[in-house]
């Protein structure tokens, strides 16, 4: 991957359990990583630096989106060509990093695909990701095959290129709907599918209202 500029962001809020493993992981692969502390109350800061990572710091629980937003600042003024993106709670195999740097070569942006099936996947995960991926993929016109897996590898330019909005665990699916829509190519790697005892953030029936509209609004985008 020659002129090519790495950096793994790592959006992150109460993980002190697990985020170090999930640095030193990634630094097995890229020598830059970045954790967005998104208002931890625990020793997740701590714990990251001392594993290697560059901390940024949210005074307050921000939500995830504003957690990317902020890594994506950075690789932005650093001169990065490439960002990978995995969540800090150890859903996403760090081992996994070299799928995701081998197919950014012919992509632009490269997003995990998750297994949706019982025994792999909470039943009520299952239903949402099947029906917030089906849409996307209607709106996009393509076969999305999972909209809202925050594992992936991105080129700065898409970034530079597309206007983020939303918030919260919005913003992943609306940079797949922004990027498709302008013409930039996609692609998907299988990656595992990995649930511990974390809590989710979703906010079920809020965060569904919110991904309706902003569907809604994608048609016009």
């Amino acid at each position: 991957m020659e002129n090519k500029r790495f950096c793994a962001v790592i959006p992150a809020y109460n993980v002190g359990r697990r985020i170090g493993n999930v640095v030193s992981g990634a630094l097995r692969y890229i020598k830059d990583v970045v954790v967005v502390d998104d208002g931890s109350t625990d020793d997740t800061s701590k714990i990251a630096e001392e594993s290697g990572a560059v901390v940024l710091r949210h005074g307050v629980n921000r939500g995830k989106g504003d957690a990317l937003r902020t890594g994506f600042e950075y690789v932005l003024k650093n001169g990065f060509t490439n960002v990978i993106t995995l969540d800090g709670d150890g859903q996403h195999d760090p081992s996994e990093i070299p799928k995701f740097i081998e197919k950014s070569g012919d992509y632009d942006i490269v997003v995990g695909a998750r297994e949706f099936s019982p025994g792999k996947m909470p039943p009520i995960r299952i239903l949402s990701n099947n029906i917030t991926t089906s849409l996307v993929s209607f709106v996009t016109g393509r076969n999305v095959r999972d909209a809202y897996c925050g594992y992936r590898a991105i080129k700065t330019d898409v970034l530079r290129k597309i206007d983020l909005k939303y918030g919260g665990f919005m913003l992943e699916p609306e940079l797949i709907i922004k990027a498709l829509k302008k013409g930039y190519r996609m692609d998907s790697v299988p990656i595992k599918t990995i649930y511990g005892d974390e809590k989710s953030n979703i906010k079920g029936a809020k965060d569904t209202a919110e991904f309706i509209k902003m569907i809604v609004k994608s048609i016009f985008w």
